[in-house]
């Protein structure tokens, strides 16, 4: 597939550039990267969950979540290996894959994170979003979330290389795919989070 080839490419050049840093992964700090995945996390009560990390990068997310939720069983899959093989060594023992979900069978978890897989500028940006999404959304038991820049605040401007979405354009798409969507724009002006989920809150809550 022609987008993935470029997001490969792109994330190849940006590791040549800033080697093992959070700007290789085309985050601008630390501190909005896990602003991120504290948003993520929000999803639900992770705790003993099985959780499948789209785009892992360097594994940070893994990182993240363990410090912060009990008996998770973290599973990371990236289509660049140059990244990935960094988390590898970073990571010895954990579950890491290169692996396209769009081509690859996987089996299923109870969630699906992503975080920063839409950014990059790609022939059609919306459709590529959309399948990946119906893919997360496929192999998810309780829910999926994942993160999009958005186009939303007034004069913004964003590097070439970075696609901006309309969240409410989102939120109309996400709706064809799940009956329980939620959009969170509240967190950063330029970041927006959407979480989809397999059933209503009140089954959600005895989700086992």
């Amino acid at each position: 597939m022609e987008e993935t080839k470029h997001i490969i490419e792109f994330y190849n050049q940006t590791y040549k550039i800033f080697g093992e840093s959070v700007r290789t992964l085309d985050w601008g700090s630390e501190n909005t990267q896990l602003l991120r995945f504290s948003i993520l996390s929000e999803i639900g009560d992770l705790n003993g969950k099985s959780i499948l990390d789209v785009g892992c990068g360097f594994a940070d997310l893994y990182d993240f979540l363990k410090d912060r939720f009990e008996n998770i069983k973290y599973t990371g899959v990236d289509i660049t290996p140059t990244v990935l093989e960094i988390a590898q060594k970073k990571h010895p023992g954990l579950d890491l894959r290169l692996i396209d979900i769009l081509n690859s069978p996987i089996e299923n978890y109870d969630y699906v994170l992503a975080s920063g897989i839409h950014t990059v500028k790609v022939e059609n940006n919306y459709e590529f979003a959309m399948r990946m999404i119906k893919k997360m959304y496929s192999i998810c038991n309780v829910g999926v979330a994942t993160n999009m820049i958005s186009s939303q605040p007034k004069n913004s401007e964003y590097a070439e290389h970075v696609y901006s979405f309309s969240s409410s354009q989102v939120l109309n798409e996400v709706q064809k795919i799940s009956d329980f969507a939620v959009i969170r724009h509240d967190y950063l002006p330029h970041d927006f989070t959407i979480y989809l989920y397999k059933k209503d809150y009140n089954e959600r809550r005895k989700f086992k």
